[in-house]
């Protein structure tokens, strides 16, 4: 249903207050000649208080619940429907809302559904909008960037869909043990989709993807798993595809020789701190995701990769002579004074690339 012809709707009460006094009038003019002033002035009296009391019950409530989904269910009565309306502030008046519904309706049912009122509206419109099963509900396009976790993809849902109508605790329930497999892209939800549905939307999307690259990730060797946590890795360490499998050589290598990977990327996800705020307190983080204290992969993904980083993670660059030499003497420096090395690492780390 467009703007326009709500705005249409919603002057239908404008229509009724101009009959209204029209009947004010009429009573006046019906009124015989010898009708003593203290008649017409109690008449217009009545009419007025008429004129507020129908002002009244068909104004817009205070409180409209804008921006939400308010449902119908089937099978209700049209006065449990009223009902319902009024206890969500949609309607101030069930009994105005009953005579719309029946003018229009030529009787007393709505079509169930869900309806999303994006800004407050009459009594007229709601009424004509449940008579007709305008339900109102327009795809929301959000866009989820390379390299978020599902903290953030979080964020973005519930500021496009709104809060009301988005559980961010119950999307994370059902996101965060998928972390690494929400693929990143822009969608297009309903503001009354399903937290469990997005995930398995995202989901559905990543696998779609791997799909694209499937003999490649079988001829790389590696669990999807680990090839995932790399990219991961991948996605918050570098920006370029060069830099990207470049990093990947070293970080597989550093995987064959048993030693620590030393990523200052898990940082973020462990504790939201970047390279320069680093620590050596928080070196020694007892996280499952520290790679300065644990060998090996994290325990997972500490984001969710686009493909460019999964390709990376089954494409990387054989390491030069030349990098071994860097990383081994950065990691020398590291262990003897962790605090002011840490702005070399990040401006030095992979100079050579």
């Amino acid at each position: 249903m467009s703007a326009s012809s709500d705005d249409n709707q919603d002057n239908t009460e404008y229509d009724l207050l101009d009959e209204l006094q029209s009947l004010r009038e009429r009573m006046r003019d019906d009124l015989p000649k010898s009708a003593t002033a203290f008649g017409i002035y109690f008449v217009s009296i009545l009419v007025a208080v008429l004129c507020i009391t129908g002002a009244y019950l068909i104004q817009i409530p205070n409180y409209f619940p804008a921006n939400t989904v308010v449902t119908v269910k089937k099978g209700q009565s049209i006065q449990e429907v009223a009902r319902h309306l009024q206890k969500r502030r949609v309607i101030t008046s069930p009994f105005v809302f009953r005579l719309l519904v029946e003018k229009w309706n030529k009787s007393d049912t709505v079509v169930a559904g869900e309806y999303y009122f994006q800004k407050p509206r009459s009594v007229f419109a709601v009424a004509r909008r449940l008579s007709e099963g305008a339900f109102g509900l327009v795809p929301h396009a959000v866009t989820i960037p390379e390299g978020a976790t599902s903290f953030q993809i979080a964020d973005l849902l519930e500021d496009k869909l709104g809060s009301k109508n988005f559980d961010a605790q119950e999307f994370l329930h059902h996101a965060r043990p998928l972390e690494g497999y929400l693929f990143p892209d822009t969608y297009s939800f309903l503001p009354n989709t399903d937290e469990r549905d997005i995930v398995m939307t995202m989901q559905q999307n990543f696998h779609e993807q791997i799909d694209t690259i499937r003999e490649e990730v079988q001829s790389f060797g590696k669990p999807l798993r680990d090839i995932v946590i790399m990219a991961s890795l991948l996605e918050k360490e570098a920006r370029t595809t060069k830099s990207r499998r470049i990093i990947s050589g070293i970080l597989w290598k550093r995987l064959r020789m048993d030693m620590r990977l030393q990523v200052d990327a898990v940082f973020t996800y462990i504790n939201g701190k970047s390279t320069f705020d680093l620590t050596y307190d928080d070196l020694r983080n007892d996280s499952p995701y520290n790679t300065y204290r644990y060998q090996g992969l994290p325990a997972g993904p500490i984001a969710n990769p686009g493909l460019d980083s999964l390709k990376a993670a089954i494409h990387p660059t054989a390491y030069i002579p030349f990098l071994i030499c860097r990383e081994i003497c950065i990691m020398q420096r590291i262990s003897n004074n962790t605090r002011q090395t840490s702005d070399y690492i990040y401006t030095k780390k992979y100079a050579c690339i």
